[in-house]
Protein backbone atom coordinates (compact mmCIF):
# COMPACT_ATOMS: atom_id res chain seq x y z
CA UNK A 1 0.00 0.00 0.00
CA UNK A 2 1.32 3.57 -0.98
CA UNK A 3 1.62 6.11 1.35
CA UNK A 4 -0.96 8.26 -0.71
CA UNK A 5 -3.33 5.33 0.11
CA UNK A 6 -2.69 5.13 3.55
CA UNK A 7 -3.18 8.72 4.47
CA UNK A 8 -6.42 8.58 2.76
CA UNK A 9 -7.86 5.58 3.83
CA UNK A 10 -6.65 6.39 7.76
CA UNK A 11 -8.33 9.44 6.93
CA UNK A 12 -11.85 8.37 5.96
CA UNK A 13 -12.08 5.89 8.79
CA UNK A 14 -11.79 8.88 11.13
CA UNK A 15 -14.06 10.38 9.11
CA UNK A 16 -12.43 13.91 8.08
CA UNK A 17 -12.03 15.88 5.02
CA UNK A 18 -8.93 16.68 3.54
CA UNK A 19 -9.30 20.26 5.28
CA UNK A 20 -9.94 18.73 8.52
CA UNK A 21 -6.45 16.42 8.58
CA UNK A 22 -4.64 19.90 7.23
CA UNK A 23 -5.96 21.76 9.96
CA UNK A 24 -5.02 19.03 12.46
CA UNK A 25 -1.85 18.64 10.79
CA UNK A 26 -0.82 22.08 10.52
CA UNK A 27 -0.35 21.42 6.44
CA UNK A 28 -1.85 23.06 3.82
CA UNK A 29 -5.22 21.35 2.27
CA UNK A 30 -2.90 21.52 -1.48
CA UNK A 31 0.04 19.46 0.27
CA UNK A 32 -2.64 16.56 1.66
CA UNK A 33 -4.34 16.74 -1.86
CA UNK A 34 -0.95 16.18 -3.26
CA UNK A 35 -0.13 13.82 -0.74
CA UNK A 36 -3.42 11.81 -1.42
CA UNK A 37 -3.17 12.02 -5.33
CA UNK A 38 0.68 10.29 -5.23
CA UNK A 39 2.20 13.58 -6.35
CA UNK A 40 3.84 14.31 -3.25
CA UNK A 41 4.99 10.28 -2.65
CA UNK A 42 8.27 10.87 -0.95
CA UNK A 43 7.53 13.60 2.36
CA UNK A 44 10.15 14.04 5.33
CA UNK A 45 10.05 13.34 8.28
CA UNK A 46 8.83 16.62 9.32
CA UNK A 47 5.26 15.99 7.51
CA UNK A 48 5.47 12.20 8.48
CA UNK A 49 5.27 13.63 12.06
CA UNK A 50 2.45 16.02 11.52
CA UNK A 51 0.46 13.66 9.88
CA UNK A 52 1.63 10.61 12.83
CA UNK A 53 0.22 13.39 15.63
CA UNK A 54 -3.02 14.57 13.85
CA UNK A 55 -3.75 11.26 13.39
CA UNK A 56 -2.75 10.24 17.41
CA UNK A 57 -5.87 12.68 18.36
CA UNK A 58 -7.95 10.95 16.83
CA UNK A 59 -10.30 8.29 17.48
CA UNK A 60 -7.43 5.99 16.37
CA UNK A 61 -5.00 6.91 19.12
CA UNK A 62 -4.93 3.36 19.80
CA UNK A 63 -3.92 2.57 16.96
CA UNK A 64 -1.33 4.95 16.35
CA UNK A 65 1.79 3.03 16.90
CA UNK A 66 0.94 0.27 14.34
CA UNK A 67 0.01 3.07 12.02
CA UNK A 68 3.26 5.33 12.01
CA UNK A 69 5.32 2.33 11.50
CA UNK A 70 3.42 1.48 8.70
CA UNK A 71 3.60 4.95 7.43
CA UNK A 72 7.19 5.44 7.70
CA UNK A 73 7.89 2.27 6.37
CA UNK A 74 5.86 3.12 3.41
CA UNK A 75 7.53 6.40 3.32
CA UNK A 76 11.39 5.17 3.46
CA UNK A 77 10.25 1.83 0.98
CA UNK A 78 7.67 2.78 -1.19
CA UNK A 79 6.52 -0.80 -0.24
CA UNK A 80 3.63 -1.88 1.65
CA UNK A 81 2.92 -1.41 5.06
Amino acid sequence: MSLSLIVKSRREAVGWTQADLAEEAKLSTAEISRIEAGIRSEVGPLTLHKLATAFAKSDYGSEYDAWLSGLVRAAITKEAP
